[in-house]
């Protein structure tokens, strides 16, 4: 500080002068410490957002990022950790999935090439009882592939549908004359309820076809012998509502979550042969979606079970 005079103006001047310089100095001290604080806050959320995304980015789905706080960095934050679960559920349900078809495409090739194994060594007979064996776990194979690629291109949204004109009486007037030797097979009566006039919709009629298979082929799967599965088709506003009620056991209310998830058996007991591959309902349900409409399950343990479907007319 330069000098000041030795008057009374002079000693107030100097001391205003220290003053400041002090207020300067203290103030200073303060913005670098509040300052610090400050970056601190924001610079520790963000590289816990940073060390998170590269450890996502490595493979490692369980980081998740602080969420400390309610400002917009936890925001970011939050819905990077909602993104991150997500991710590993899916990755979790993939590998699931994948497993689930490497077991359901191994048991009928395992098949397949244990009796031609078996037949070329001489231990079993080439006869025909031998080759339709054969030939059901071929044509067993080639359905789940079917199958498969149909749920694929239906999830990512490439169903081809070629879309006419459907009567659908006459589609399930159809769908009940294919499988009538197969659910009296089974000790089933199948049967038929139709609306009188019910109007045509927009749809693809193989596609639909399907569906009323799989639903019906499902129904009569898991009817006791002696009872009775009836496919109703009715007029309902803006559509048609289409029905399959049997009178089995029921499904427990723990399981309709995850009745049209590929491969999901309630009954675990259930092998291969009787519990089918366990695509058929995601299947309906992905052609269902493709028409623009909705699949839903009505069912009560002893009542029997009703698969209802809705499509847009």
């Amino acid at each position: 500080l330069a000098d000041t005079p030795a008057t009374p103006a002079g000693d107030f001047l100097g001391s205003v002068n220290r003053a400041v310089l002090w207020a300067g100095i203290i103030a200073g001290c303060i913005a670098i410490v509040l300052g610090s604080l400050l970056f601190r806050q924001v610079i520790r959320p963000l590289h816990s957002l940073s060390t998170a995304a590269e450890g996502i980015a490595a493979g490692d789905l369980s980081q998740r990022a602080s969420e400390d706080g309610q400002d917009e960095i936890s925001q970011v934050a939050h819905s990077f950790n909602q993104m991150a679960s997500s991710l590993q559920i899916y990755e979790s349900e993939r590998r699931q999935t994948i497993a689930a078809i490497a077991h359901e495409l191994r048991t009928p090739l395992s098949v397949i090439q244990g009796n031609l194994d078996a037949m070329l060594d001489g231990v079993l007979p080439t006869n025909e009882e031998e080759m339709v064996l054969l030939h059901q776990e071929a044509r067993l194979l080639n359905r789940l592939i079917d199958d498969l690629r149909t749920l694929s291109l239906a999830e990512a949204g490439r169903l081809d549908l070629r879309r006419d004109s459907v009567d659908l009486e006459k589609l399930v007037i159809e769908t009940v004359e294919r499988l009538q030797l197969h659910a009296e097979a089974n000790g089933i009566h199948l049967k038929s309820s139709i609306e009188d006039k019910l109007p045509q919709i927009q749809a693809d009629p193989a596609r639909l076809s399907q569906v009323l298979t799989n639903l019906v082929d499902n129904a009569v799967r898991y009817s006791p012998a002696g009872t009775a599965v009836e496919i109703s088709a009715t007029s309902v506003a803006r559509g048609i509502e289409v029905s399959i009620s049997d009178n089995g056991a029921g499904i427990p209310a723990e399981e309709i979550p995850h009745l049209f998830d590929p491969f999901w058996r309630g009954e675990k007991s259930r092998s291969r042969a009787t519990g089918g591959s366990g695509l058929g309902l995601a299947v309906a349900k992905q052609l269902v979606q493709a028409h623009g409409g909705r699949i839903w399950v009505e069912s009560e343990l002893n009542q029997g079970t009703r698969f209802i479907f809705f499509l847009p007319d």
